[in-house]
């Protein structure tokens, strides 16, 4: 939880006398290791927006002040109330808009104007374009969002595509230059016989939510209602920092992820301020060591999107890690449960420029945005997945098997058509859907500037399990899962889980066992290190040639609080290990452990892990490879204790 929400008790007391403010500082962190532990205390760190050797930008309550001069850090106040940094450029006295003519782009548009601007631009072009308000803010204002493609009333086969603004509602250039966007498409749709405005909704489906966080907005400030960093809100890689206190807590990013699961998006922009930067994944981790470097799937591709956004905007590029981390944003989240490239753009180093800046910010951006939204009409392969007896589309996963890529695409639950953008090469696909055989191809050729068609048929799968029966139950600590079968030609079971929130299962579930689970029914298998929460336990049976079939599904509540840590050491898994393995031990409290590999002659082999462990269950991976095949000792050393036990290697 970060800091800033640490007095929320205290200022409700004093909340109608004192309207809760944050304050914008300048902190002398000026190392990487240093912002880190900004961000490890629960400071919420802006980007680190004007280069300079001084430190970054921390927000934060006037309260607070003293405790981070406590944790060690200096600081200088840049602005006590963080609202009067844009105030000056927001302030206009002329008319406001009313929805009856071509938008203005004279001053910055309030929520009513900004609703108006949307039901215009529907209005210019009705016959390609819907209106929906795909949420409600915390204090119940609209989250409007138009779609636009040639037939917006029917799902057709071509790709969809998402830009979204004011994530930050002090950040008000980030809708500004959506609706830009929004009046130049509808302009030269209208009058212009053949353009790329034209191609773009001809042969995608575009949604636009130009404002996301309109309370932000209303109250010219970074947070929502809920004084909740919106950006810092997803689920993919969340950490609690940014205020939330579960991932999707707050209404307005629900919206952003219910409209994403409807709708397979395939790239998109998320629209921000505090910088000049081309934003790609990932942003929790680095690329380039030593934290913790990460490249990112497809990245041959996302750097080609980049560079087409900076050739026609002039930003320069950074991977997000590499400029500071965050967890929970739109873009790891877009990427990492949903298979979209989505990036930040951050627009302008002055999160409100003067209102005289929104037509050259605008044009800078505006034919970025258009030719990298046309990218999947040019790039990769495509097709559509359908049951092979019936040409019904099916709900499926398309993962690219090459090693650069090894990640997933979804089809879209109504069409059944899934897109890959990547660059010229060969590739290899693997098709999945619950109840049918898995298919794989190999040797997918794509050509410069040219789209191949991939189209999939899946069988049903042929594996003859009867399931008796099949539960999860959370033991305090650990969730497990139990269930019995009569089966034949089943070589074994898989496992995989995925976290339910508000009733709905994220999309894209987590495989729980290292090796096929065998050994004959009844079968038991722990889940242990599973977070509280509500959790879909998914069963897959998988026969002698490989095939694959889900063939139950069930949902619990765990709490791996009801029962105390004690410290103990488990077997490694896989053992014998020829690869990658796996230490799982649990401590009562955090405390300094050790975990040291011997021979048998008791030499000390490998430290595996000196740290800081975690309070509970704690797993550290391990590449058995960098050991000769023989048996071998493991030590854990924690809190004045100590366990032993014993692995074999094999090549």
């Amino acid at each position: 939880m970060k800091k800033v929400t640490l007095l929320i008790l205290v200022l409700a007391a004093v909340a109608a006398a004192a309207p809760r403010i944050a304050s914008v500082v300048l902190v002398h962190a000026t190392t990487r290791a240093d912002i880190n532990r900004l961000m490890d205390l629960g400071y919420d760190v802006d980007t680190c927006r004007k280069p300079t050797p001084e430190g970054v930008e921390v927000y934060i309550e006037p309260e607070l002040l003293s405790e981070l001069e406590a944790d060690g850090f200096t600081y200088e106040v840049l602005w006590a109330d963080s609202r009067d940094e844009i105030l000056p450029n927001v302030l206009y006295d002329g008319p406001l808009y009313d929805g009856t003519r071509d938008l203005d782009f004279d001053h910055y548009y309030t929520v009513e104007e900004a609703n108006n601007a949307l039901d215009y631009i529907q209005s210019e072009i009705p016959g390609v374009s819907e209106i929906h308000t795909i949420g409600t803010s915390v204090e119940g204002r609209p989250i409007k969002a138009i779609k636009i493609t040639d037939n917006p009333g029917v799902e057709e086969v071509e790709p969809e595509v998402r830009l979204v603004g004011a994530h930050h509602g002090n950040e008000k250039i980030s809708y500004m230059v959506l609706f830009y966007f929004l009046q130049r498409l509808a302009n030269e749709y209208n009058e212009v016989p053949s353009n790329d405005f034209k191609r773009l909704v001809n042969n995608t489906e575009l949604w636009v939510v130009p404002m996301m966080n309109p309370d932000g907005v209303y109250h010219n400030r970074r947070y929502n209602a809920n004084w909740v960093d919106l950006n810092r809100d997803y689920s993919y890689m969340w950490d609690g920092s940014g205020g939330s206190s579960a991932p999707f807590s707050q209404p307005e990013t629900c919206a952003i992820r219910d409209l994403s699961i409807d709708n397979t998006f395939v790239v998109s922009h998320s629209h921000h301020a505090g910088a000049l930067y081309i934003n790609y994944i990932w942003n929790y981790v680095t690329m380039s060591g030593p934290y913790d470097y990460v490249t990112p799937p497809n990245h041959d591709f996302i750097m080609e999107l980049s560079y087409l956004y900076q050739e026609d905007s002039g930003y320069p590029i950074t991977n997000g890690g590499d400029w500071y981390t965050t967890h929970g944003d739109c873009n790891d989240w877009s990427m990492g449960e949903r298979g979209d490239l989505d990036d930040t753009i951050e627009i302008s180093y002055d999160y409100t420029p003067p209102a005289g800046d929104i037509v050259y910010y605008s044009q800078l951006n505006d034919d970025a945005q258009l030719q990298t939204l046309l990218m999947p009409l040019d790039y990769g392969f495509q097709g559509v997945v359908t049951d092979a007896d019936t040409d019904e589309p099916l709900d499926a996963e398309v993962y690219c098997n090459n090693s650069d890529i090894d990640w997933f695409a979804f089809t879209d639950p109504a069409k059944g058509d899934y897109y890959w953008p990547v660059m010229p090469g060969t590739y290899s696909i693997t098709a999945s859907a619950d109840g049918y055989t898995t298919v794989g191809i190999d040797g997918i050729v794509v050509n410069e500037g040219d789209v191949t068609i991939v189209n999939i048929e899946m069988s049903e799968s042929p594996v003859d399990v009867a399931l008796e029966s099949f539960s999860a139950t959370s033991d305090g600590r650990d969730v497990v899962v139990a269930w019995s079968a009569y089966e034949e030609n089943n070589a074994g079971w898989n496992l995989y889980r995925c976290k339910v929130t508000d009733g709905r299962a994220e999309p894209l579930p987590e495989f729980v066992n290292g090796d096929l689970i065998s050994g004959t029914s009844p079968y038991r298998y722990a889940d242990a290190r599973v977070p509280a929460g509500k959790w879909r336990y998914r069963l897959e049976a998988v026969d002698v040639g490989g095939t694959s079939v889900v063939v139950a599904e069930t949902t619990l509540d765990h709490n791996p609080g009801a029962r105390p840590y004690v410290f103990a050491l488990a077997q490694n898994a896989p053992n014998p290990s020829g690869g990658s393995t796996a230490f799982d031990f649990s401590v009562p409290e955090a405390t300094h452990a050790e975990l040291t590999v011997y021979d048998l002659a008791g030499r000390r082999v490998t430290t595996v892990f000196a740290g800081e462990a975690e309070a509970g269950e704690n797993r550290v991976d391990f590449d058995a490879t960098t050991l000769s095949p023989g048996v071998y000792l493991y030590r854990l050393t924690a809190g004045g204790e100590t366990a032993v036990k014993k692995m074999v290697v094999v090549d």
